[in-house]
Formats: C-alpha cells, sequence, structure tokens
C-alpha cells in the first residue's frame, strides 16, 4: 500500500479499530473468562442477570457492544499521529487503549467493576493487536518503532 496519503491511512485505522477491534476484545473476553473463572480472578458472578445464554456469550456480546465507544476514541486520540507521520509506535497504541478504556468506564460503568483492571490491560492488547495488524498490512508506514 505504498501509494496511501497520510489521510487515507487515517481512515483506515480509525475504520479497523472500530470495526475489528471490538471484535478481538469480545474474542479474547471468551477466552479469558472461563480461565479466569478457573483461576479465581473474577467474584461470585451468581448475581449477575445474563437471560437464558451462557455467561461467557453474554459477556462476550457486552464486551463487543461496549468496546465501540473505546475503541473509537483510542482511534481518535491516534489520528493525530497517522495524519502528521502515517504512523504510531506499539507503545502509544496500548496507552491509547487502556485510556479510552478509562474514560469509557466513567461513562458506562461495567457490571463487575472488580473486574476493571484486568479490562484495562485487555484494552491495551486489543489495541496492540490492531496496532500489528495495520502495520503487517502495510497500512502504518514504517511502524517497526
Amino acid at each position: 500500500m505504498d501509494g496511501m496519503s497520510n489521510a487515507q491511512r487515517a481512515l483506515w485505522t480509525f475504520l479497523f479499530y472500530t470495526l475489528v477491534g471490538p471484535f478481538i476484545g469480545a474474542l479474547l473476553i471468551s477466552v479469558a473468562i472461563p480461565l479466569a473463572l478457573v483461576f479465581g480472578f473474577l467474584p461470585d458472578l451468581g448475581a449477575l442477570e445474563t437471560g437464558q445464554i451462557s455467561f461467557t456469550g453474554w459477556a462476550a456480546l457486552y464486551a463487543y457492544v461496549w468496546g465501540a465507544p473505546a475503541a473509537a476514541l483510542a482511534a481518535l486520540g491516534l489520528l493525530p499521529f497517522v495524519f502528521r507521520g502515517g504512523t504510531f509506535s506499539w507503545i502509544l497504541a496500548a496507552v491509547a487503549g487502556v485510556i479510552a478504556f478509562g474514560v469509557t468506564s466513567i461513562f458506562a460503568p461495567l457490571p463487575v467493576p472488580g473486574t476493571a483492571p484486568y479490562l484495562a490491560f485487555l484494552a491495551g492488547v486489543v489495541s496492540f493487536v490492531c496496532w500489528a495488524v495495520l502495520s503487517k498490512l502495510g497500512v502504518l508506514t514504517g511502524a517497526d518503532q
């Protein structure tokens, strides 16, 4: 993708973060929930109303819907770097994910507040994965920083 302008890179970055980022987060949640329950990282979840679906499915769906605004905030925070230089570093991607998670959790509280540190780390991991995929696809230039 050598002929891309920085505006096109910014558009693809925003689209990837907002459309694929929540999906990656939901996949990671569906893997992490059973492990967290086995190793005792989560508190008692018996009081949560999940309807007729399993808790893992409910959590993955909730993570997908809840993660969309956080992904959009992370992408908006990274766009100035893409407009200016065509790329951003992996650490900046991870920090943007964690900060966007924190801002979103202020406006949309989590159903299990004790999971905030784990989910903030997961938001950083998702943002890093988005950066890695965009770098590998050639959307971000010189992203091996």
